[in-house]
């Protein structure tokens, strides 16, 4: 009877140590990622110029990447499913904030021109720089007003404006902003008619943007083509699992079923990658 307890006090203690140093370990490894979601959604949602709270954000999102799994596991639900869904949530959200990030992109390249010959026209009416860049962001709204808003910002807290403009290119690291930045930096230091050099560029970058625009019209073909091709398969396993159901259990609940999948998707993912390659033309 002494031996049988010392054999489950041993057996218990073994356990709880292994819980405890398991759940040690998981803690600290969801406590890393946790901090290095918090520190990459902050610099990335301040540099759009989104301001939310982080912190409530990354809770709802680590609940959904835990919760999500547990819950499949009580309703019995496909391994690929689970991991699916696993996959599905550590790319989406970089995929929503790239997908921003170029939409931002794109507006603020379509406003530059405009702003460039805004800027012209305060020069020559003896506007300084700085005075002429604080009308621009009085009468432009979107992206332009927000990042030279906060280009002004630092220069007037004490930054060169050499600095300042240097943040700025960094924050948007956007080929025809540099261009702007760089001309601006020689023209400051060398000097020269710094109104008509912005008109020239803001011509040059007017020609520019219609050719890329002229590029996306003949090229969009590719992109629903891309997009139809990538879809097609997944429409037909949700239809051929409507209408065969037994049939196609078999593709989620045997190994020969996941390989199939695995390829599937490999295929998949080497399809859109070389259409993109092929729509997507540099000017």
């Amino acid at each position: 009877m002494n031996e049988l307890f010392v054999i489950l006090t041993f057996v218990f203690i073994t356990c709880s140590c292994i819980i405890f140093f398991a759940g040690n370990w998981l803690y600290q490894r969801l406590h890393n990622l946790y901090n290095k979601r918090l520190e990459y959604f902050t610099a990335q949602l301040q540099l759009l110029h989104i301001f939310i709270n982080v912190r409530l954000l990354l809770v709802a999102y680590f609940g959904l990447l835990i919760l999500g799994p547990i819950v499949f596991i009580l309703f019995n639900i496909s391994l690929i499913i689970i991991l699916s869904w696993i996959i599905v949530l550590l790319i989406v959200p970089r995929v929503i904030i790239q997908y921003i990030h170029k939409k931002r992109i794109t507006q603020f390249e379509s406003q530059l021109p405009d702003c460039l010959t805004q800027i012209a026209g305060s020069l020559r009416c003896g506007s300084s720089f700085i005075n002429a860049v604080d009308l621009l962001i009085e009468d432009t709204p979107g992206p332009i007003a927000q990042e030279f808003g906060l280009m002004i910002k630092e220069y007037r807290l004490g930054q060169t404006l050499e600095t300042a403009l240097n943040r700025l290119g960094e924050r948007l690291a956007n080929d025809n902003l540099n261009l702007v930045i760089s001309t601006t930096l020689i023209a400051n230091e060398l000097g020269g008619n710094l109104a008509e050099t912005y008109d020239r560029l803001a011509h040059t970058l007017q020609q520019k943007l219609m050719i890329e625009k002229k590029i996306d019209a003949f090229t969009s073909q590719g992109k629903l083509q891309g997009i139809v091709v990538g879809a097609l398969p997944v429409g037909m396993v949700l239809v051929l699992s409507t209408i065969e159901p037994a049939a196609m259990m078999l593709l989620f609940k045997s190994w020969l079923g996941w390989i199939t999948l695995l390829v599937l998707i490999i295929l998949e993912i080497l399809g859109m990658f070389f259409i993109r390659k092929v729509v997507n033309i540099e000017v």
